[in-house]
């Protein structure tokens, strides 16, 4: 009640405010939050939920970095981006509601949430940083909107149970590392808006025994080791 009032006194919590409180489980965020500032709740390793107001517009990089015990959490509606390293290393988080609001997700933001298993990106969402999923070694499904038009580096890295993924008709590049050590995915179709296919994109994905190229009849770039060790 203490920490609610002295907050309810701010309109945003500042940079570092809950860094290294290992003894922080849960915590209710008044509403005259406006702004969450980057790396507010740094290494909470006991943070296990956290109630954001829907006054909350902003939310900085880095503000759950590796609240590894966080397993409950809401993005609020105002909010328009998922910062980069935002949610990384949030080891127990089990599911994240990505709202119509969110426009990009930052670069490494969900980076080794080991207990996302589906994630269902809106159509809001145009772009979608390097290495934002990557080490999500649960996520066993992804859907991704037609409103990117490229994979980004090593995004679904190390997505080991990741069986699936869809790559929407817009993706005229499918970037470095994209998909590496993805060794559930057995089948991929590539669509016919990709140009470019870069190094390592698919590289040990050991289970992968098919690839689909819809109807290609311009030239596709496909760089070096894509495949590699696919056995």
């Amino acid at each position: 009640y203490i920490v609610y009032y002295l907050l309810s006194k701010q309109n945003k919590i500042d940079e570092k405010t809950f860094e290294k409180c290992t003894k922080l489980i849960k915590l209710s965020i008044p509403p005259t939050i406006k702004t969450i500032c980057e790396y507010s709740f740094n290494e909470c390793t006991s943070l296990i939920e956290i109630d954001i107001p829907s006054s909350v517009v902003s939310i900085e990089r880095c503000s759950f970095y590796k609240c590894s015990s966080l397993q409950k959490i809401k993005i609020p509606k105002k909010v328009k981006t998922i910062e980069p390293y935002l949610f990384y290393g949030c080891s127990s988080l089990p599911k994240i509601n990505i709202s119509s609001s969110i426009t990009s997700i930052g670069s490494y933001a969900f980076n080794c949430c080991n207990q996302l298993k589906n994630i269902l990106i809106p159509q809001s969402v145009a772009k979608i940083g390097q290495g934002s999923f990557y080490g999500c070694s649960s996520l066993v499904n992804i859907t991704l909107p037609t409103s990117i038009t490229k994979i980004e580096s090593y995004s679904f890295c190390g997505c080991s149970l990741l069986s699936k993924i869809n790559v929407p008709m817009s993706i005229a590049q499918i970037c470095k590392g994209a998909m590496k050590l993805c060794r559930s995915l057995d089948k991929i179709t590539i669509p016919k808006s990709t140009s470019v296919i870069d190094s390592y994109s698919f590289s040990e994905c050991s289970l992968l025994t098919e690839v689909s190229f819809e109807n290609h009849f311009t030239f596709i770039k496909i760089e070096k080791c894509v495949f590699y060790k696919c056995s």
